[in-house]
């Protein structure tokens, strides 16, 4: 070792080195206090910092290695090389903060209208933000209606916080009371906050929300032009893209429906809500082992809830593992007898297992949950045309499943190859029912190519 550090000090390659180094950190030094003091644009900067990281290495080995032409042709080709892809890059990266300025200044007020200097404003939004995102249950969203409400008492030019409330109110209608007075505050909250903000992302969503309700019969065009544009102000929007899902996934577009939500899960892993919804769009595209697959990934906090759990028994019972659908519904049913989602599916299954007696029974309480009508009811709907069709009543069949198709589930895929309702087939007016959802699917796919190209990347 000796030897070799002697045979280099000979030829002075640490003093060499030495001077090189101390030379590169000197010229970095200038390079960077000139470029900060005269705001060099950014090109000039790298091309004198590739230029002296080219320059030391190069004159450094030329010194070792004098009289290799050869080396030396390849050191400056390299050099050259180097400093025209810094140029190029620079270009390129100068382009893009320009870019990013102009949308940082198209979003200045949009941003300014998502925050609050009232600090107990800000203290109940975030409360009201808490239990929102925590899952449908109603107890929940009464609390983070409460926050909300007093959020906006606080401070009523909040934005976020108008968005915010409307959505509490449209889950409030949607879960629990679509009769009452929900429905029509969601949607002025909604129009509040866009009114104070027409750039904000989550108004346009809640606007959104807001349609989708046995209110205004599921309008699916509207409801797919303000989760569009959601998406469009705020690229990164995840529940944006589960919302627009689950609305293409009602009208039958089910593989776009699993792409949106799958996008979803990736911007934000931590969305319980996109990781239920897809078990729906795989259920209506009949991927019922898929359903049972994915159910494992859906957190307590949603697996519990009836509308979602009931759609897991009933893709079992697709898979002929009647037991284990049976144990999921009579679980349900022990807690609260009068579940309707679950009196829809356990009706099916008695209807499988040719116990016409137990099967009207559910039927019967299932039916009851018509003059409520909660926005999910048009499932239940579904169910009981198929456990009328699987009782040979098809006029009983036809009229529940034309009242789902009316109210939010006009889906051809679902219908359309539903193997459960099979003692349908030929039946002119179930014939005439499909032929009609497939031309409306066929009609809104222009419509849906549109939306969905206008979501991709400019390049």
């Amino acid at each position: 070792m000796n030897t070799v550090w002697n045979k280099l000090k000979e030829r002075g390659i640490p003093q060499r080195l030495g001077i090189f180094i101390a030379g590169s950190w000197v010229a970095l030094q200038v390079i960077d206090f000139f470029s900060h003091r005269y705001n060099w644009p950014d090109a000039i900067f790298d091309i004198l910092l590739i230029s002296l990281a080219g320059l030391i290495p190069f004159l450094f080995i030329m010194n070792w290695y004098q009289g290799k032409t050869s080396l030396k042709f390849f050191l400056l080709s390299a050099n050259t090389v180097a400093i025209l892809l810094t140029i190029f890059f620079s270009v390129v990266r100068q382009e893009s903060a320009k870019s990013n300025a102009l949308s940082s200044r198209r979003n200045e007020h949009s941003a300014a209208s998502q925050n609050t200097s009232n600090a107990k404003a800000y203290q109940y939004f975030l409360k009201a933000k808490f239990f929102l995102n925590l899952s449908d249950n109603i107890s929940q969203i009464d609390s983070a209606i409460k926050y909300a409400e007093a959020c906006i008492q606080s401070d009523g030019q909040f934005a976020l916080a108008h968005a915010m409330l409307s959505q509490g109110y449209s889950r409030r209608s949607f879960y629990a009371d679509p009769t009452g007075p929900w429905a029509e505050k969601a949607y002025v909250e909604s129009e509040t906050s866009l009114l104070l903000d027409s750039t904000l992302a989550y108004g346009y969503f809640a606007r959104g929300f807001a349609s989708w309700a046995p209110l205004h019969k599921f309008p699916f065009e509207d409801c797919v032009r303000e989760y569009v544009k959601a998406i469009q102000l705020d690229p990164n929007f995840d529940e944006a893209y589960n919302q627009l899902g689950l609305v293409l996934a009602h009208q039958g577009f089910c593989t776009e429906a699993i792409g949106l939500m799958t996008k979803a899960i990736k911007l934000n892993p931590a969305n319980d809500i996109a990781k239920s919804n897809i078990t729906r769009a795989y259920f209506f595209n009949h991927e019922y082992q898929r359903v049972v697959d994915e159910f494992k990934r859906v957190p307590p906090s949603l697996y519990n809830v009836s509308y979602r759990t009931s759609q897991q028994a009933m893709s079992l019972i697709h898979l002929g593992e009647y037991y284990k659908a049976e144990q999921i519904m009579a679980k349900a049913l022990a807690r609260n007898k009068n579940d309707i989602p679950m009196n829809g599916a356990m009706a099916v299954l008695k209807a499988i297992q040719h116990d016409e007696k137990a099967s009207h029974n559910f039927i019967r309480i299932a039916e009851t949950g018509v003059p409520h009508a909660i926005g999910h009811y048009h499932h239940v709907a579904y169910d009981l045309g198929v456990a009328y069709a699987l009782l040979h009543e098809r006029e009983k069949a036809m009229y529940w499943l034309e009242w789902a198709a009316e109210n939010g589930f006009p889906c051809a895929t679902a219908f359309g190859h539903d193997t459960l309702l099979k003692d349908m087939n030929g039946y002119p007016p179930f014939v005439k029912l499909l032929a009609d959802l497939q031309a409306s699917r066929n009609k809104f796919q222009p419509f849906v190519s549109s939306a969905l190209s206008s979501l991709k990347p400019k390049e």
